[in-house]
């Protein structure tokens, strides 16, 4: 557990957007999907998406590139 938490601890210092000063904006998507937008002041962006359900949703008109954290996939598109 500690040697997890240690590398999940160094992914959210690695990020600018983690910063406590970064802007954070809160959105509902729907019912059931919370998003969090966080800006660095050098204008780097991360997405969090939370599904506060239990089955798979669906975001229409959210097209998103970049790279997940947690398992350093890129996302390209509306994966």
């Amino acid at each position: 557990i500690y040697s997890r938490l240690s590398e999940l601890i160094a992914i959210r210092r690695g990020e600018s957007a983690f910063h406590p000063d970064s802007q954070a904006i809160f959105d509902a998507i729907g019912e059931h999907i919370l998003k969090i937008v966080r800006v660095a002041e050098i204008g780097e962006r991360m997405t969090a998406l939370f599904n506060f359900s239990n089955k798979m949703q669906t975001i229409y008109g959210q097209t998103l590139f970049g790279r997940e954290l947690l398992s350093g996939h890129d996302i390209s598109g509306t994966e």
